[in-house]
């Protein structure tokens, strides 16, 4: 039987800070990414980070 993991909402402004905290999380939690952060600029910036914590 196998008991499903509790989720977490895990706030994330880049993907690279992410990637430690979710390993962790990820052993005894369902991590629920949550990107928000409009006050990176530019819009080039802020998009390529929407991207990359998306893949991950």
């Amino acid at each position: 039987m196998r008991l499903e993991k509790k989720k977490i909402l895990l706030h994330v402004c880049c993907a690279p800070d992410a990637t430690h905290v979710i390993s962790v999380l990820k052993e005894n939690y369902e991590p629920v990414i949550f990107f928000y952060n409009p006050s990176i600029f530019p819009d080039d910036e802020y998009f390529l980070r929407l991207s990359e914590a998306e893949k991950l």
